[in-house]
């Protein structure tokens, strides 16, 4: 009914700006856990889990770390119907001392919905809606990466103060026992910042086969 995981990593909240990514080593490594609560059947099981992570961005720099937060659930609120989503924030801390004494903090936040409906014995449907934003990227229209490690400015994952809104429809049919066919199609819409970019619309669509042996 209760489960708990604790593991520690080397830079798992790597710095990313600039290509600096799993460059260097810290010394003091990462850490993160899970607490997840379950309940229901087999195969329709209900989950909650509450997730942490805390460590250093900057190598060998014992102030200034990072961390995320983040909540996930699956209710199988009847049979047939689950309702799912998951809610995250993450927060990468600059270091005055290497970054010429000014920049701001990357802040991010991001979640999503998913309802799944199982049509029958064999056909399964999902809808889902996500949304993720960069609060402190670049916003100016020449700003399209932030400076280097080292030289001050914006902590970024994403380089931009942009937001992202993706909506996934998919569908499952079983053939047989251990065999299935899944088809997906997404839409997602980028907002960028400034005047001068034009917002991004993509289309994706995917089919697979899966067996089990």
């Amino acid at each position: 009914l209760v489960d708990l995981n604790i593991y520690v990593a080397n830079q798992i909240l790597s710095y990313n700006n600039g290509g600096n990514v799993f460059q260097s080593n810290t010394d003091i490594p990462n850490v993160g856990l899970r607490l997840g609560f379950n309940w229901g059947e087999e195969g329709k099981r209900s989950t909650v889990g509450l997730s942490g992570l805390w460590g250093q961005d900057h190598p060998n720099v014992k102030k200034h770390q990072s961390f995320l937060g983040d909540v996930d659930w699956q209710w199988w609120a009847t049979d047939n119907f689950a309702f799912g989503g998951e809610a995250i924030y993450r927060q990468i801390d600059w270091d005055p001392a290497t970054s010429a004494g000014f920049g701001r903090n990357g802040k991010y936040y991001a979640g999503l919905v998913n309802l799944r409906y199982d049509f029958s014995d064999v056909w399964d449907g999902t809808i889902k809606y996500a949304y993720s934003r960069d609060v402190n990227g670049a916003n100016s229209a020449g700003a399209l990466v932030t400076p280097a490690y080292g030289t001050g400015g914006v902590q970024s994952l994403l380089g931009m103060k942009e937001q992202m809104h993706e909506i996934t429809l998919a569908g499952n049919y079983t053939i047989t026992d251990g065999a299935k066919l899944k088809l997906e199609g997404d839409y997602s819409l980028v907002r960028l910042p400034g005047t001068t970019r034009k917002n991004q619309q993509v289309f994706g669509l995917a089919g697979a086969f899966a067996y089990e042996f």
